[in-house]
């Protein structure tokens, strides 16, 4: 039976480290309540328990623009486009330049 519960969305504002932030809290919560995310185990990857169905909403949820700088812009290997764990930290270090930051602190995909 599947839950009807909120997807995430990534909404863009004036503040993209702010949008980063409240997107990877929305897709936590979503994941957790869909339980493909287990905050027990010790790495980020084995945290995700469903890779595959996290990426496929990660992916489900960029806007077009988003979407762009996934595909062409994270200098990431088609292996590891396929890492939720590593597109989210990929992507908090491009927003966190994109507005002047050399480098964000908090990248881990689960905080």
């Amino acid at each position: 039976m599947a839950l009807n519960t909120p997807f995430p969305d990534f909404k863009t504002t004036e503040d993209d480290k702010h949008d980063i932030k409240v997107y990877i809290a929305d897709l936590t919560d979503y994941c957790t309540m869909q339980n493909w995310f287990d905050p027990s185990k010790e790495t980020e990857a084995a945290k995700l328990t469903k890779p595959e169905k996290t990426m496929a909403c990660l992916r489900a949820s960029l806007s077009p623009a988003i979407r762009a700088v996934y595909k062409y812009s994270l200098w990431l290997s088609a292996k590891d486009l396929a890492k939720p764990h590593l597109v989210i930290n990929v992507l908090t270090e491009y927003y966190g330049a994109s507005i002047g930051v050399s480098r964000v602190k908090d990248t881990s995909f689960f905080a």
